[in-house]
C-alpha cells in the first residue's frame, strides 16, 4: 500500500474540496475532523489543511528540481519548536488590537481566504509566499515553528487513544524514522508516539526497514496505563467546564449585541432621505475571515432598523470584537463606516454583506437621483455634480482628468479622447476593496463600446462601478 501517493491524492481532493467551500462554510466537516482528531491524531494538518498542502507541494517541486533540503540544527529545533505553543498562548489570551492586527496576516488563514475568494492584502499574500519559498528548503517550517492552530490540534490529540507505536524489541536504531518526520519528531525515542506536533503523515513507517516495527493502530495494553488514567480523568473534568464557560460568555455577548443593536433602532440621520431604501427584509453576504458571512437587514419607512449576523465561520474572539461595526452601520444609517481594529476581516465580511444585501433595497427613484443630482462626500473629498449622459462624438481632443464617488472613497479617472471618441479610460487612483473594483472595472468596457456614460452599472459592485462612470462624466465635461 502507498500510503504518501493516497495521501496526495486525498490533500489534492481537499483542496478542491476547499475552494468548493466544504471546509469553510459548513460546521458539520469541522466537526467531523475535531472527533477524528481527538481519536487519532491531527490527520486535518497532514492531510486536509490548505496551506499544509501548499507546503508539502511545494516542497515536493524542490526536489524534483534537485534542491537540496536541510534539516533544522536539533538544538535550534529543541527551543523553537515550543513557539507554536507560545503564539497560540497568546492569540488565546490576548485581547489587544495589535496582536489581532498581526494575526490577520497569518499565512494559513490568509491562503484559506484567497481560495474562499477573498483577495488578501498585499502583506499577507507575501507572507504566504515567503513561508512557501521557505518550506523547499525546510520542510512544513510554518507548521514546525508558527502555526498556532497545528497547536491547538495537537494538544486536543494529546491523549489519542489510535497512534503510533514501536516495538523496541524489533527495532534496529537505524535513525530513517527520525529523518523522514516532516516534523522533525524524534520517532526513535518513543514508544507510543502521542506527540503534539505529530500530523500523521506516516512517512516514519514507510521509512522504517524492519516490518512490524512502527505500526499505527489502538493497544490496550499501551492505553491505560496509570500516569494515562489520570491524565485522561482531568480532562473528562477540564473540558466541560471550559464548555460551560466558553458558552455563557458566547450566551452574555449574544444577549449585549441584541442590546446594542435595539438602541440605534430609532435612529434617523439627519439629511438621509427617507426613501432611501425600500422597505422589507433583505439577505446579503460578505467574506469573512475563516469564510462567508451571511447577514439579513430590515428596512423600515426607508431606514436600517436592525442587521442580524445569521451565519458565520469565523473565530468567536475576532467576530465578537467586529459585531461592534452593526452598531456604527445603524447609527450611521451607511455602510461607510471605519472596520474594527484587530478585527478587519470579520468587520469587512459583516459591512460587505450589509452592502451586498442593500443592493436589492435600493429603490428605482434613488438610483434615478444617484445620476442627476449631487452627492454627498465625507470632508475632504471632492463632491462631484453629476450629469446623466454626455452625447458621443461631440468631445474636443486631448486627455482629461475626472473624479467621482466610489464606496470608501473619491475614484480618479484619466480619459484620452481622440477623433472626437473616447479611446481609453484609466483608473489611476482609488480606494475600494479589490474583490468589489475588479467586478466594477468592467464598465469601463461599456462606456467605451457605447461611446456613452448611459450605461448599466455592474450588479454586485453598484457603488465602485458608479463611481467610475460618474468620474468619466466629470472627465467628459471638460472635454465638450
Amino acid at each position: 500500500m502507498n500510503r504518501q501517493l493516497i495521501r496526495t491524492v486525498v490533500q489534492a481532493l481537499c483542496l478542491v474540496l476547499t475552494l468548493l467551500g466544504f471546509f469553510v462554510n459548513f460546521a458539520w466537516t469541522m466537526g467531523i475532523i475535531m472527533l477524528a482528531i481527538i481519536i487519532g491524531g491531527t490527520f486535518y494538518c497532514g492531510w486536509i489543511c490548505p496551506f499544509g498542502t501548499l507546503q508539502e507541494f511545494s516542497n515536493k517541486l524542490a526536489r524534483l528540481l534537485n534542491i537540496k533540503q536541510k534539516k533544522m540544527p536539533k538544538a535550534f529545533h529543541r527551543i523553537f519548536k515550543y513557539t507554536r505553543y507560545i503564539v497560540f498562548a497568546v492569540v488565546g489570551l490576548s485581547t489587544l488590537p495589535i496582536i489581532m492586527d498581526i494575526m490577520s496576516y497569518e499565512p494559513r488563514t490568509a491562503f484559506l481566504s484567497l481560495l474562499s475568494g477573498n483577495v488578501p492584502a498585499v502583506l499577507a499574500l507575501g507572507v504566504i509566499v515567503l513561508f512557501t519559498l521557505l518550506s523547499m528548503v525546510y520542510e512544513r517550517f510554518y507548521c514546525n515553528y508558527l502555526c498556532y492552530e497545528g497547536a491547538k490540534y495537537g494538544l486536543i490529540g494529546l491523549f489519542r487513544p489510535v497512534t503510533i507505536h514501536r516495538n523496541i524489541e524489533s527495532c534496529i536504531d537505524c535513525g530513517k524514522c527520525d529523518k523522514s518526520c516532516s516534523m522533525n519528531i524524534e520517532v526513535s525515542q518513543f514508544e507510543v508516539l502521542r506527540s503534539p506536533n505529530c500530523i500523521n503523515c506516516f512517512k516514519c513507517l514507510d521509512a522504517c526497514p524492519v516490518d512490524n516495527t512502527l505500526e499505527y493502530g489502538f493497544k490496550p495494553k499501551k492505553l491505560f496505563t496509570k500516569s494515562y488514567r489520570l491524565l485522561l480523568i482531568s480532562l473528562l473534568i477540564v473540558i466541560p467546564a471550559a464548555i460551560m464557560v466558553l458558552a455563557g460568555t458566547d450566551d452574555h455577548h449574544e444577549a449585549e449585541a441584541t442590546t446594542s443593536n435595539s438602541d440605534y433602532t430609532n435612529v434617523e440621520i439627519s439629511g438621509m432621505p427617507s426613501e432611501h431604501y425600500a422597505d422589507g427584509t433583505y439577505e446579503g453576504v460578505g467574506g469573512g475571515f475563516k469564510g462567508n458571512i451571511y447577514v439579513e437587514v430590515v428596512v423600515e419607512s426607508g431606514l436600517i432598523k436592525n442587521v442580524t449576523v445569521t451565519d458565520h465561520n469565523d473565530d468567536r474572539k475576532w467576530y465578537n470584537m467586529a459585531e461592534s461595526i452593526i452598531g456604527d452601520i445603524i447609527g450611521t444609517q451607511s455602510t461607510n463606516v471605519d472596520l474594527v481594529s484587530g478585527a478587519t476581516y470579520s468587520s469587512s465580511g459583516i459591512r460587505d454583506a450589509v452592502i451586498n444585501a442593500l443592493e436589492n433595497a435600493v429603490t428605482e427613484e434613488t438610483n434615478t437621483n444617484s445620476s442627476n443630482h449631487l452627492e454627498t462626500a465625507p470632508a475632504g473629498e471632492t463632491t462631484v455634480d453629476v450629469i446623466s449622459d454626455i452625447p458621443s462624438g461631440t468631445y474636443t481632443d486631448g486627455t482629461y482628468e475626472g473624479v467621482g464617488r466610489g464606496f470608501k472613497g473619491n475614484i480618479y479617472v484619466e480619459v484620452v479622447v481622440e477623433s472626437g471618441l473616447i479611446k481609453n479610460v484609466t483608473v489611476t487612483d482609488h480606494n475600494d476593496d479589490r474583490k468589489w473594483y475588479n467586478r466594477a472595472e468592467g464598465i469601463i468596457d461599456d462606456i467605451l463600446h457605447a461611446q456613452s456614460t448611459d450605461v448599466d452599472l455592474v450588479s454586485g459592485a453598484t457603488y465602485s462601478s458608479s463611481g467610475i462612470r460618474d468620474a468619466v462624466i466629470n472627465a467628459l465635461e471638460k472635454a465638450n
